[in-house]
């Protein structure tokens, strides 16, 4: 009986979405959607009068994911904003998202996001 517990247990476990383990509160991933390559994201604490460096290490191509990951920045903070520019030089920000909350983002191509 035992044995079947744990089997159903980890059927169970298996069939739920694989959330990324990432290592703060405030990380996500990131996935590009948008038909364009992403070269600059930067995130910033919402209300700030600058945006932060760019934090993807490299272009993001269309269809990739990324995780991106939080080093220097205040833990207690849960409000941000996110400015992501494609290679065509265009930008698209989004305010005021609870990133103690979304640990998914999807950049679309209308200039939508999808949180989870």
């Amino acid at each position: 009986m035992k044995r079947l517990l744990v089997f159903l247990a980890l059927v169970v476990l298996s069939a739920l979405p694989a959330i990324p383990a990432l290592a703060g509160s405030q990380d996500f991933s990131l996935t590009n959607a948008t038909g364009y390559s992403l070269v600059d994201l930067r995130v910033s604490p919402a209300g700030t009068d600058s945006w932060g460096d760019n934090v993807l290490t490299s272009p993001l191509s269309d269809g990739d994911t990324a995780v991106i990951t939080f080093d220097g920045y205040d833990p207690s903070v849960d409000s941000w904003d996110i400015m992501a520019t494609a290679d065509t030089g265009d930008s698209v920000a989004w305010y005021g998202l609870d990133l103690g909350a979304i640990y998914s983002i999807t950049l679309n191509a209308d200039g939508t996001a999808e949180l989870k």
